[in-house]
């Protein structure tokens, strides 16, 4: 199947065949093969990584340098939920609603022609069940896990305005002991933000999930 990346606006899913005819060897009949195109028509930028890592700066810009596209900030989804509210880490159904929320935006934000960067911090197997809850064969979808030594990513966390402190230090080692090791992981930590959307956006196989 031949995967053709051509975007299309005002419409959500298109899907064309096209059919080659060949004659087997020592027979008058022929054999018609269909050959899918896939159009593209979204893609989808996970930004994940521990606090103070530098993921609402990385999302921003990437999403100001697509032509359309949304934002979604996993910890503004998150704090919709008021009265009650615990951290993700304190109540799995409150994240889980919280991802149900996410799935949600963005398949409204695709079917509306838009790319959608996700800010948040999300490990593998939730990523998963995020792309599959979306469920868009036609839709592009990078995961990107950000990582920092220790002292940079502490010193970041001093210069917020809400500092994470240890809980920065306990998301990095959980990110950086991932088994089998993720080959989406993308060090920092003597990286400008520019070098660091460069790397994200260009055609590079290790971020495709």
């Amino acid at each position: 199947m031949t995967l053709r990346d051509t975007r299309r606006s005002g419409f959500k899913s298109q899907c064309a065949h096209r059919f080659n005819s060949i004659t087997l060897a020592g027979s008058s009949k022929k054999v018609i093969k269909a050959q899918a195109i896939i159009y593209i028509v979204g893609s989808i930028y996970i930004i994940s990584g521990p606090p103070a890592v530098g993921k609402s700066t990385i999302s921003k810009l990437i999403a100001n340098a697509l032509p359309r596209s949304a934002l979604i900030s996993g910890d503004q989804v998150h704090h919709m939920i008021v009265g009650g509210h615990l951290p993700p880490w304190k109540d799995e159904n409150q994240d889980n609603l919280t991802w149900e929320n996410i799935a949600e935006l963005t398949k409204n934000f695709l079917d509306f022609d838009l790319d959608v960067v996700i800010d948040a911090v999300v490990f593998p197997n939730k990523v998963k069940s995020l792309l599959d809850s979306i469920g868009r064969r036609n839709v592009i979808s990078k995961y990107v896990i950000l990582l920092a030594d220790r002292s940079s990513l502490l010193q970041r966390d001093s210069e917020r305005a809400e500092s994470m402190g240890e809980r920065c230090l306990i998301l990095l080692e959980e990110f950086s002991s991932l088994k089998p090791k993720p080959r989406n992981y993308l060090d920092t930590s003597s990286k400008s933000p520019e070098q660091i959307v460069r790397m994200i956006m260009q055609d590079n196989p290790d971020f495709y999930s």
